[in-house]
Protein backbone atom coordinates (compact mmCIF):
# COMPACT_ATOMS: atom_id res chain seq x y z
CA UNK A 1 0.00 0.00 0.00
CA UNK A 2 1.37 3.31 -0.28
CA UNK A 3 2.45 5.76 2.03
CA UNK A 4 -0.34 8.61 2.37
CA UNK A 5 0.40 11.94 4.57
CA UNK A 6 -2.69 11.89 6.78
CA UNK A 7 -4.32 14.60 8.49
CA UNK A 8 -5.99 13.38 11.44
CA UNK A 9 -8.39 15.78 13.75
CA UNK A 10 -10.11 14.63 17.11
CA UNK A 11 -10.77 16.00 20.32
CA UNK A 12 -10.06 12.58 21.95
CA UNK A 13 -6.79 11.95 23.10
CA UNK A 14 -6.98 8.07 22.74
CA UNK A 15 -8.88 8.69 19.10
CA UNK A 16 -6.17 10.65 18.28
CA UNK A 17 -2.55 8.77 19.18
CA UNK A 18 -4.09 5.22 18.83
CA UNK A 19 -5.37 6.37 15.24
CA UNK A 20 -2.10 7.72 14.26
CA UNK A 21 -0.23 4.58 15.55
CA UNK A 22 -2.51 2.40 13.90
CA UNK A 23 -2.13 4.26 10.20
CA UNK A 24 1.83 4.52 10.68
CA UNK A 25 2.44 0.56 11.07
CA UNK A 26 0.32 0.35 7.91
CA UNK A 27 3.29 2.88 6.17
CA UNK A 28 2.03 6.04 6.34
CA UNK A 29 2.83 9.38 7.38
CA UNK A 30 0.58 11.16 10.19
CA UNK A 31 -0.10 14.56 11.67
CA UNK A 32 -2.33 15.16 14.40
CA UNK A 33 -4.91 18.08 15.17
CA UNK A 34 -7.38 18.73 18.17
CA UNK A 35 -8.37 21.19 16.70
CA UNK A 36 -9.92 22.26 13.16
CA UNK A 37 -8.43 25.60 12.56
CA UNK A 38 -4.85 23.93 13.40
CA UNK A 39 -5.61 21.25 10.51
CA UNK A 40 -7.02 23.81 8.29
CA UNK A 41 -3.30 26.40 8.11
CA UNK A 42 -1.26 23.24 7.92
CA UNK A 43 -3.06 21.28 4.83
CA UNK A 44 -0.96 22.49 2.12
CA UNK A 45 2.36 22.89 4.14
CA UNK A 46 2.31 19.33 5.30
CA UNK A 47 0.93 18.33 2.12
CA UNK A 48 -1.97 16.09 3.46
CA UNK A 49 -3.17 13.71 1.29
CA UNK A 50 -5.98 12.36 3.28
CA UNK A 51 -7.76 13.38 5.83
CA UNK A 52 -9.78 11.81 9.06
CA UNK A 53 -11.82 14.36 10.59
CA UNK A 54 -14.49 13.79 13.55
CA UNK A 55 -18.23 15.36 13.31
CA UNK A 56 -18.44 16.55 17.08
CA UNK A 57 -14.79 18.44 17.82
CA UNK A 58 -16.18 20.30 21.10
CA UNK A 59 -15.66 23.76 19.20
CA UNK A 60 -17.88 26.74 17.91
CA UNK A 61 -17.00 24.85 14.39
CA UNK A 62 -18.33 21.48 13.80
CA UNK A 63 -16.47 18.90 11.34
CA UNK A 64 -19.01 19.57 8.32
CA UNK A 65 -17.93 23.60 9.19
CA UNK A 66 -14.68 22.49 8.15
CA UNK A 67 -15.65 20.27 5.46
CA UNK A 68 -16.56 23.73 3.65
CA UNK A 69 -13.40 25.06 4.41
CA UNK A 70 -10.79 21.76 3.45
CA UNK A 71 -12.91 21.65 0.20
CA UNK A 72 -12.58 25.65 -0.43
CA UNK A 73 -8.75 24.61 -0.33
CA UNK A 74 -8.53 21.67 -2.28
CA UNK A 75 -11.49 20.38 -4.06
CA UNK A 76 -10.53 16.48 -4.28
CA UNK A 77 -8.53 16.28 -1.03
CA UNK A 78 -10.16 12.34 0.33
CA UNK A 79 -11.83 13.10 3.76
CA UNK A 80 -12.98 10.48 5.89
CA UNK A 81 -15.32 11.56 8.29
CA UNK A 82 -15.49 10.23 12.20
CA UNK A 83 -18.91 10.06 14.48
CA UNK A 84 -19.31 8.29 17.36
CA UNK A 85 -23.37 9.12 17.28
CA UNK A 86 -23.58 8.56 13.43
CA UNK A 87 -26.49 8.83 11.93
CA UNK A 88 -28.26 8.42 8.40
CA UNK A 89 -29.02 12.09 7.74
CA UNK A 90 -25.46 13.24 9.37
CA UNK A 91 -23.06 10.96 7.09
CA UNK A 92 -25.28 11.22 4.12
CA UNK A 93 -25.15 15.10 4.66
CA UNK A 94 -21.29 15.09 5.49
CA UNK A 95 -20.44 13.28 2.23
CA UNK A 96 -22.76 15.32 0.30
CA UNK A 97 -20.88 18.39 1.10
CA UNK A 98 -18.02 17.08 0.44
CA UNK A 99 -16.90 14.15 2.58
CA UNK A 100 -15.54 11.05 0.56
CA UNK A 101 -16.80 8.28 3.29
CA UNK A 102 -17.70 7.87 6.94
CA UNK A 103 -17.09 5.45 9.99
CA UNK A 104 -17.95 5.30 13.37
CA UNK A 105 -16.62 5.01 16.70
CA UNK A 106 -15.00 2.19 17.91
CA UNK A 107 -13.07 2.12 14.79
CA UNK A 108 -11.71 -0.87 13.36
CA UNK A 109 -8.63 -0.91 11.71
CA UNK A 110 -9.65 -3.50 9.13
CA UNK A 111 -12.24 -0.96 7.74
CA UNK A 112 -9.69 2.07 8.33
CA UNK A 113 -7.93 0.09 6.03
CA UNK A 114 -10.40 -0.67 3.59
CA UNK A 115 -10.97 2.54 3.21
CA UNK A 116 -8.06 3.72 2.29
CA UNK A 117 -7.73 0.93 0.09
CA UNK A 118 -10.69 2.15 -1.85
CA UNK A 119 -8.73 5.82 -1.94
CA UNK A 120 -6.51 4.54 -3.58
CA UNK A 121 -8.22 1.23 -6.10
CA UNK A 122 -10.68 3.82 -7.54
CA UNK A 123 -10.83 7.53 -6.63
CA UNK A 124 -13.70 8.45 -9.55
CA UNK A 125 -15.86 5.96 -7.56
CA UNK A 126 -16.68 8.80 -4.94
CA UNK A 127 -17.84 11.58 -7.48
CA UNK A 128 -20.55 9.40 -9.00
CA UNK A 129 -21.43 8.55 -5.03
CA UNK A 130 -22.40 12.11 -4.24
CA UNK A 131 -24.73 12.16 -7.23
CA UNK A 132 -25.98 8.75 -6.02
CA UNK A 133 -26.10 10.23 -2.23
CA UNK A 134 -27.87 13.47 -3.41
CA UNK A 135 -30.58 10.92 -4.53
CA UNK A 136 -31.06 9.67 -1.03
CA UNK A 137 -31.55 12.89 0.72
CA UNK A 138 -34.09 14.00 -2.25
CA UNK A 139 -35.32 10.47 -3.09
CA UNK A 140 -34.63 8.03 -0.38
CA UNK A 141 -35.01 9.96 3.23
CA UNK A 142 -37.15 8.44 5.45
CA UNK A 143 -39.11 10.88 7.04
CA UNK A 144 -40.22 10.92 10.99
CA UNK A 145 -38.63 10.97 14.00
CA UNK A 146 -40.39 8.81 16.23
CA UNK A 147 -38.92 5.82 18.54
CA UNK A 148 -40.11 2.72 15.79
CA UNK A 149 -38.61 4.83 12.99
CA UNK A 150 -35.30 6.22 14.69
CA UNK A 151 -35.18 2.20 15.23
CA UNK A 152 -35.42 1.73 11.57
CA UNK A 153 -32.65 4.17 10.93
CA UNK A 154 -30.26 3.13 13.09
CA UNK A 155 -30.54 -0.73 12.52
CA UNK A 156 -29.70 0.80 8.00
CA UNK A 157 -26.50 2.57 9.43
CA UNK A 158 -25.15 -0.36 11.14
CA UNK A 159 -26.54 -2.83 8.51
CA UNK A 160 -25.26 -0.94 5.60
CA UNK A 161 -21.43 -1.51 5.68
CA UNK A 162 -22.53 -5.36 5.80
CA UNK A 163 -22.34 -8.12 3.20
CA UNK A 164 -25.22 -10.32 4.90
CA UNK A 165 -28.56 -10.34 3.17
CA UNK A 166 -31.51 -8.19 5.31
CA UNK A 167 -34.86 -9.12 5.36
CA UNK A 168 -37.39 -6.36 5.45
CA UNK A 169 -40.66 -6.56 6.90
CA UNK A 170 -43.77 -4.64 7.31
CA UNK A 171 -47.45 -4.41 5.74
CA UNK A 172 -48.05 -2.92 2.61
CA UNK A 173 -47.37 0.93 1.80
CA UNK A 174 -44.96 1.41 5.36
CA UNK A 175 -41.68 1.95 2.94
CA UNK A 176 -40.25 -1.19 2.47
CA UNK A 177 -38.61 -0.19 -0.82
CA UNK A 178 -37.11 3.21 1.19
CA UNK A 179 -35.55 1.21 3.15
CA UNK A 180 -33.69 -1.13 0.55
CA UNK A 181 -32.67 1.95 -0.84
CA UNK A 182 -30.84 3.41 1.81
CA UNK A 183 -28.92 0.04 2.65
CA UNK A 184 -27.82 -0.06 -0.69
CA UNK A 185 -27.02 4.11 -1.09
CA UNK A 186 -24.68 4.00 2.04
CA UNK A 187 -22.86 0.27 1.61
CA UNK A 188 -19.34 0.40 0.36
CA UNK A 189 -21.26 -0.46 -3.21
CA UNK A 190 -23.13 2.62 -3.34
CA UNK A 191 -20.90 3.27 -6.77
CA UNK A 192 -22.36 0.32 -8.24
CA UNK A 193 -25.97 0.09 -10.07
CA UNK A 194 -29.11 -0.61 -7.57
CA UNK A 195 -30.92 -3.65 -9.19
CA UNK A 196 -34.72 -4.90 -8.33
CA UNK A 197 -37.29 -7.12 -9.03
CA UNK A 198 -40.78 -7.07 -7.55
CA UNK A 199 -41.95 -11.45 -7.82
CA UNK A 200 -45.65 -10.39 -7.05
CA UNK A 201 -45.50 -7.77 -10.10
CA UNK A 202 -43.88 -10.39 -12.84
CA UNK A 203 -45.84 -13.64 -14.37
CA UNK A 204 -44.73 -16.71 -12.54
CA UNK A 205 -42.69 -18.43 -15.61
CA UNK A 206 -40.93 -15.51 -16.41
CA UNK A 207 -39.55 -15.08 -12.58
CA UNK A 208 -36.54 -17.51 -13.06
CA UNK A 209 -35.25 -16.31 -15.98
CA UNK A 210 -35.10 -12.68 -14.99
CA UNK A 211 -33.16 -13.44 -11.89
CA UNK A 212 -30.56 -16.19 -13.40
CA UNK A 213 -31.01 -15.35 -17.36
CA UNK A 214 -30.89 -18.23 -20.21
CA UNK A 215 -29.04 -19.15 -23.15
CA UNK A 216 -30.43 -19.32 -26.85
CA UNK A 217 -32.44 -21.80 -27.70
CA UNK A 218 -33.86 -22.96 -24.01
CA UNK A 219 -37.38 -21.91 -24.63
CA UNK A 220 -39.76 -20.68 -27.79
CA UNK A 221 -38.77 -17.07 -28.19
CA UNK A 222 -34.90 -17.37 -26.67
CA UNK A 223 -33.09 -16.03 -29.55
CA UNK A 224 -30.03 -15.24 -27.91
CA UNK A 225 -28.24 -15.49 -24.70
CA UNK A 226 -29.92 -13.07 -21.61
CA UNK A 227 -27.96 -12.23 -18.49
CA UNK A 228 -30.27 -12.50 -15.81
CA UNK A 229 -30.28 -9.90 -12.87
CA UNK A 230 -27.90 -12.18 -10.48
CA UNK A 231 -25.35 -11.70 -13.27
CA UNK A 232 -25.87 -8.50 -13.39
CA UNK A 233 -25.85 -7.45 -9.88
CA UNK A 234 -22.23 -8.75 -9.34
CA UNK A 235 -20.19 -6.62 -7.50
CA UNK A 236 -23.69 -4.45 -6.72
CA UNK A 237 -27.20 -4.99 -4.73
CA UNK A 238 -30.37 -6.89 -5.48
CA UNK A 239 -33.48 -6.23 -3.76
CA UNK A 240 -36.00 -9.03 -4.18
CA UNK A 241 -39.56 -7.40 -2.59
CA UNK A 242 -42.32 -9.81 -1.94
CA UNK A 243 -40.06 -13.01 -1.58
CA UNK A 244 -43.42 -14.68 0.36
CA UNK A 245 -44.90 -14.54 -3.35
CA UNK A 246 -42.41 -16.87 -5.20
CA UNK A 247 -42.83 -20.00 -5.90
CA UNK A 248 -41.38 -22.84 -3.29
CA UNK A 249 -39.11 -24.97 -6.01
CA UNK A 250 -37.38 -21.74 -6.72
CA UNK A 251 -36.64 -20.75 -3.33
CA UNK A 252 -33.82 -23.85 -3.74
CA UNK A 253 -31.98 -22.06 -5.92
CA UNK A 254 -32.29 -18.55 -4.44
CA UNK A 255 -30.72 -20.35 -1.25
CA UNK A 256 -27.86 -22.06 -3.47
CA UNK A 257 -27.18 -18.28 -4.31
CA UNK A 258 -27.16 -17.37 -0.83
CA UNK A 259 -24.61 -20.55 0.68
CA UNK A 260 -22.77 -20.89 -2.88
CA UNK A 261 -22.73 -17.14 -3.95
CA UNK A 262 -23.28 -19.59 -7.93
CA UNK A 263 -25.89 -20.13 -9.95
CA UNK A 264 -26.19 -21.48 -13.43
CA UNK A 265 -28.72 -19.92 -15.93
CA UNK A 266 -31.89 -21.39 -17.75
CA UNK A 267 -30.76 -23.92 -20.52
CA UNK A 268 -26.86 -24.09 -19.18
CA UNK A 269 -24.25 -26.21 -17.18
CA UNK A 270 -22.00 -23.66 -16.75
CA UNK A 271 -21.45 -22.65 -13.33
CA UNK A 272 -20.95 -18.88 -12.54
CA UNK A 273 -19.53 -17.12 -9.13
CA UNK A 274 -21.07 -14.05 -8.44
CA UNK A 275 -20.76 -11.37 -5.02
CA UNK A 276 -24.28 -10.35 -4.86
CA UNK A 277 -25.83 -8.25 -2.11
CA UNK A 278 -29.34 -9.42 -1.63
CA UNK A 279 -32.04 -7.65 0.43
CA UNK A 280 -35.68 -8.84 0.66
CA UNK A 281 -39.46 -7.62 1.38
CA UNK A 282 -42.19 -9.49 2.63
CA UNK A 283 -45.30 -8.05 3.79
CA UNK A 284 -46.43 -11.77 5.11
CA UNK A 285 -45.70 -13.64 8.08
CA UNK A 286 -42.41 -16.48 6.84
CA UNK A 287 -43.25 -18.25 9.93
CA UNK A 288 -46.80 -18.75 9.23
CA UNK A 289 -45.91 -19.49 5.33
CA UNK A 290 -43.10 -22.13 6.72
CA UNK A 291 -46.28 -23.94 8.18
CA UNK A 292 -48.14 -24.24 5.15
CA UNK A 293 -44.92 -25.33 3.23
CA UNK A 294 -45.08 -22.46 0.90
CA UNK A 295 -41.80 -21.04 2.26
CA UNK A 296 -38.68 -23.07 2.83
CA UNK A 297 -37.23 -22.62 6.17
CA UNK A 298 -33.94 -23.28 5.33
CA UNK A 299 -34.01 -20.10 3.14
CA UNK A 300 -35.72 -18.26 6.06
CA UNK A 301 -33.25 -18.49 8.29
CA UNK A 302 -30.51 -17.71 5.70
CA UNK A 303 -32.58 -14.32 4.90
CA UNK A 304 -33.56 -13.41 8.37
CA UNK A 305 -30.24 -13.13 10.20
CA UNK A 306 -30.38 -9.37 10.16
CA UNK A 307 -34.18 -8.22 9.83
CA UNK A 308 -35.80 -4.77 9.91
CA UNK A 309 -39.16 -4.31 10.98
CA UNK A 310 -41.06 -1.35 9.21
CA UNK A 311 -43.95 -0.61 12.13
CA UNK A 312 -47.16 0.54 10.59
CA UNK A 313 -48.29 4.35 10.55
CA UNK A 314 -50.99 4.14 13.33
CA UNK A 315 -47.82 2.97 15.73
CA UNK A 316 -46.19 5.89 14.92
CA UNK A 317 -48.79 8.97 14.68
CA UNK A 318 -46.13 11.64 15.48
CA UNK A 319 -44.52 10.84 12.42
CA UNK A 320 -48.09 11.53 10.22
CA UNK A 321 -47.73 15.35 9.96
CA UNK A 322 -43.81 15.63 8.52
CA UNK A 323 -44.68 12.75 6.53
CA UNK A 324 -47.68 14.94 4.94
CA UNK A 325 -46.12 17.86 4.97
CA UNK A 326 -43.07 16.20 2.56
CA UNK A 327 -45.38 14.84 0.47
CA UNK A 328 -47.42 18.30 -0.36
CA UNK A 329 -43.92 19.34 -1.08
CA UNK A 330 -42.49 17.43 -3.34
CA UNK A 331 -46.37 17.09 -5.06
CA UNK A 332 -46.42 20.49 -5.37
CA UNK A 333 -42.78 20.97 -6.54
CA UNK A 334 -43.27 18.58 -9.21
CA UNK A 335 -46.79 19.76 -10.57
CA UNK A 336 -44.96 23.23 -10.44
CA UNK A 337 -48.32 24.41 -8.02
CA UNK A 338 -47.85 26.68 -5.07
CA UNK A 339 -47.14 25.18 -1.33
CA UNK A 340 -49.72 24.60 1.03
CA UNK A 341 -50.05 24.48 4.89
CA UNK A 342 -52.36 22.04 6.80
CA UNK A 343 -54.51 24.13 8.76
CA UNK A 344 -54.76 22.81 12.65
CA UNK A 345 -57.56 20.91 11.97
CA UNK A 346 -56.67 19.23 8.83
CA UNK A 347 -53.79 17.97 11.67
CA UNK A 348 -55.78 16.64 13.82
CA UNK A 349 -58.00 14.45 11.09
CA UNK A 350 -55.05 13.15 9.73
CA UNK A 351 -53.86 12.03 13.55
CA UNK A 352 -57.24 10.69 14.51
CA UNK A 353 -57.11 8.07 11.41
CA UNK A 354 -55.80 4.43 11.59
CA UNK A 355 -54.36 4.63 7.74
CA UNK A 356 -54.38 0.41 6.88
CA UNK A 357 -52.89 1.44 3.61
CA UNK A 358 -49.84 3.22 6.01
CA UNK A 359 -47.63 5.98 4.39
CA UNK A 360 -49.09 4.94 0.83
CA UNK A 361 -52.84 5.66 1.74
CA UNK A 362 -51.44 8.77 3.24
CA UNK A 363 -50.14 9.98 -0.07
CA UNK A 364 -52.96 9.49 -1.64
CA UNK A 365 -54.95 11.36 0.90
CA UNK A 366 -52.82 14.19 0.84
CA UNK A 367 -52.74 14.23 -3.46
CA UNK A 368 -56.52 14.19 -3.29
CA UNK A 369 -56.53 17.34 -0.27
CA UNK A 370 -54.46 19.24 -2.31
CA UNK A 371 -56.33 18.61 -5.29
CA UNK A 372 -59.45 19.71 -3.68
CA UNK A 373 -58.71 22.85 -2.44
CA UNK A 374 -57.88 24.45 -5.79
CA UNK A 375 -56.48 28.10 -5.33
CA UNK A 376 -56.62 28.36 -2.16
CA UNK A 377 -53.09 28.04 0.19
CA UNK A 378 -54.40 26.00 2.92
CA UNK A 379 -55.45 22.90 3.04
CA UNK A 380 -58.64 22.57 5.86
CA UNK A 381 -60.73 19.57 8.01
CA UNK A 382 -62.66 19.78 4.38
CA UNK A 383 -60.03 18.78 2.11
CA UNK A 384 -59.24 15.85 3.40
CA UNK A 385 -61.31 12.39 2.77
CA UNK A 386 -60.11 9.63 4.43
CA UNK A 387 -61.39 6.61 2.72
CA UNK A 388 -64.50 5.18 3.91
CA UNK A 389 -64.15 1.02 3.82
CA UNK A 390 -67.85 0.89 3.06
CA UNK A 391 -67.38 2.85 0.19
CA UNK A 392 -64.05 1.30 -1.23
CA UNK A 393 -65.88 -1.96 -1.29
CA UNK A 394 -68.90 -0.82 -3.28
CA UNK A 395 -68.44 -2.86 -6.36
CA UNK A 396 -67.67 -0.43 -9.70
CA UNK A 397 -70.52 -2.33 -11.03
CA UNK A 398 -72.84 -0.95 -9.44
CA UNK A 399 -71.81 2.84 -9.81
CA UNK A 400 -71.82 2.04 -13.25
CA UNK A 401 -75.39 0.85 -13.44
CA UNK A 402 -76.41 3.77 -11.05
CA UNK A 403 -74.70 5.94 -13.54
CA UNK A 404 -76.58 4.82 -16.35
CA UNK A 405 -80.14 4.25 -15.25
CA UNK A 406 -79.78 7.43 -13.80
CA UNK A 407 -81.52 10.11 -16.56
CA UNK A 408 -79.42 13.24 -17.41
CA UNK A 409 -78.53 15.97 -20.34
CA UNK A 410 -75.60 14.30 -22.51
CA UNK A 411 -73.53 16.74 -21.48
CA UNK A 412 -73.67 16.23 -17.46
CA UNK A 413 -73.61 12.27 -18.36
CA UNK A 414 -70.12 12.56 -20.72
CA UNK A 415 -68.76 14.88 -17.48
CA UNK A 416 -69.72 12.44 -14.67
CA UNK A 417 -68.41 9.65 -17.55
CA UNK A 418 -65.14 11.82 -17.97
CA UNK A 419 -64.70 12.78 -14.47
CA UNK A 420 -65.05 9.06 -13.30
CA UNK A 421 -62.39 7.71 -15.60
CA UNK A 422 -59.85 10.75 -15.07
CA UNK A 423 -60.16 9.80 -11.46
CA UNK A 424 -59.71 6.08 -11.92
CA UNK A 425 -56.62 6.90 -14.04
CA UNK A 426 -55.17 8.99 -11.35
CA UNK A 427 -54.93 6.59 -8.77
CA UNK A 428 -53.68 3.99 -11.41
CA UNK A 429 -51.07 6.26 -11.55
CA UNK A 430 -50.32 7.14 -7.78
CA UNK A 431 -51.79 10.56 -8.51
CA UNK A 432 -48.80 11.36 -10.68
CA UNK A 433 -50.27 14.45 -12.70
CA UNK A 434 -47.86 13.95 -15.70
CA UNK A 435 -47.95 10.31 -16.45
CA UNK A 436 -51.47 10.74 -16.06
CA UNK A 437 -51.83 13.52 -18.20
CA UNK A 438 -48.78 11.65 -20.67
CA UNK A 439 -51.40 8.54 -20.71
CA UNK A 440 -54.66 10.33 -21.40
CA UNK A 441 -52.80 12.00 -23.89
CA UNK A 442 -53.71 15.15 -22.64
CA UNK A 443 -51.85 18.53 -21.63
CA UNK A 444 -50.70 18.88 -17.71
CA UNK A 445 -52.83 22.08 -18.06
CA UNK A 446 -55.53 20.53 -18.69
CA UNK A 447 -55.55 17.74 -16.77
CA UNK A 448 -55.22 20.25 -13.92
CA UNK A 449 -57.85 22.11 -14.89
CA UNK A 450 -60.37 19.19 -15.00
CA UNK A 451 -59.62 18.02 -11.59
CA UNK A 452 -59.75 21.06 -9.95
Amino acid sequence: MTGFNIGIVDDEDDILYSLSSALQSGGHRTFVYKKGSDLIRNIISQKLTIIFLDINLGESKSGLDYINEIRAINKTLPIIVISGNADIKTAVTAIKNGATDFIEKPLKIDEIYAVIENITVNVTMYKERNRLLDDILEKYEITGESKEISLVKENILKYSKLSESVLITGENGTGKELVAANLHYLSNRKSEKYHKINIASIPETLIESELFGFKKGTFSGAASDKNGLFMNADNATLFIDEIGEMKYELQAKILRVIQEKEFSPLGSDTVHTVDVRLLFATNKNLIEEIDKKLFREDLYYRISTLCINIPPLRNRIEDIVPIAQRIIKEFTESNNLPFKQLSHNAFDKLSRYSYPGNVRELKNIITRAIINTGNHDVIDEADIILNDTNSISTPAANLHSALFEETEILSVKKKKLEDMYINAQLKKFDYDLHKTANELGILINNLYRKIR
